[in-house]
């Protein structure tokens, strides 16, 4: 059995406000987030193969709620070009081929649009977005105008396994006490199971009961500008709501 190959590629643009990296693997055979934002990417992607007699990708849920969780993670370590080491072993199991696009914008920069041309101008990531796989899945997180963009791509002889992830999150920010003190407000649906997990900032806040709501209290009264981060997830899993933030 041979070994992966990996190759990576850094580049800076914009006057420091554009960084992208990229990792491809190859393997023997048999071995939050903004969802709009990452369909464009998938049909910006799928433009480019289709101009040039290759097949779209199909979008593979459990590839999806990898890609998620690993811009979650970055945005909230202002990781803004580092690689997930995990990722083969995390995405479904079964693939021939596996690589990885990230991407971090700042200002105007943080656009699908920006971000996604200047893939296309690097011949590593080009190859990524051009290359031999069947299937893709791309997370988005904006966190204070920077958004975090995370691409895997895998090549499956017989199907992606994974169901995408249908969790739907809100939060809103409130007081209690008379005014006194900070709270947010989550409510989510389409979670399964009698438990879902709790996240803030990149960290398990808690799990809890499966009832669509839960109130994060902070005994104190935050200080304006204070930003907090917040998913929701199916407990014990990665499939999860887009990240979702409120400034106090």
């Amino acid at each position: 059995m041979t070994s992966p190959l990996t190759s990576r590629l850094d580049r800076v643009l914009l006057a420091c406000l554009l960084v992208l990296a990229l990792g491809v693997v190859a393997a023997t055979p048999a071995s939050a987030a903004l969802p709009s934002a990452e369909q464009d990417f998938v049909t910006r992607i799928n433009q480019e193969r289709t101009s040039r007699s290759l097949k779209a990708l199909t979008v593979c849920g459990g590839i999806v709620d990898v890609a998620r969780a690993w811009s979650d993670k970055r945005a909230t370590t202002s990781n803004r070009v580092g690689h997930n080491p995990s990722y083969t072993s995390q995405i479904p199991s079964g693939w021939t081929r596996a690589a990885e696009n990230v991407a971090w914008g700042s200002g105007t920069s943080a656009t699908v649009a920006v971000l996604h041309k200047s893939l296309m101008d690097s011949a590593g990531h080009r190859a990524n977005i051009l290359g031999d796989f069947t299937h893709i899945g791309v997370g988005v997180t904006v966190v204070s105008n920077q958004m975090y963009v995370t691409q895997n791509f895998g090549k499956y002889a017989s199907g992606c396994g994974g169901a995408t992830a249908s969790i739907a999150l809100t939060v809103t920010k409130g007081t209690y006490d008379n005014g006194t003190k900070s709270k947010a407000t989550l409510n989510w649906s389409g979670a399964t199971g009698s438990n879902v997990d709790v996240w803030r900032n990149g960290a398990k806040l808690l799990t809890t009961a499966n009832d669509g709501a839960h109130v994060d209290k902070f005994g104190v009264k935050l200080a304006a500008g204070t930003v907090r981060s917040y998913k929701v997830c199916r407990a014990g899993t990665t499939t999860c709501s887009p990240t979702r933030s409120v400034t106090f």
